[in-house]
């Protein structure tokens, strides 16, 4: 069975998606491990704007009075989720918390 161009090429970008997406993975993953935290502990991620430097709360003080009020680090999605644009957190397993400076961009 043969597959045409148009099939390859389809297949050929869902790769590269995938591709991209594992080294956004492998890069937050090296970030954290940077910052002197091991990966093995690890739990999860999260972003709470209490826990922000106070360089990045007077940014995002600024951005929010142009956005609305709108914390810029959360992305309201259209059928009322929300999802995280940064980081600044992780929670251990054993249910510690160790705050991320700098912020980490989050898995799209």
């Amino acid at each position: 069975m043969s597959e045409n161009a148009l099939n390859v090429l389809e297949r050929i970008k869902h790769n590269r998606q995938e591709q991209d997406q594992c080294y956004f993975v492998l890069e937050l993953w090296a970030a954290v491990k940077a910052q002197g935290i091991e990966i093995d502990h690890v739990e999860s991620f999260g972003y709470d704007p209490k826990l922000s430097p106070k360089d990045v709360k007077i940014r995002m003080h600024t951005i929010q009075s142009l956005n609305n009020g709108n914390d810029p680090f959360i992305k309201k999605l259209p059928n009322g989720g929300y999802q995280l644009l940064a980081y600044n957190f992780v929670r251990l397993k054993d249910g510690t918390t160790k705050v991320l400076t700098p912020m980490l961009k989050a898995i799209p």
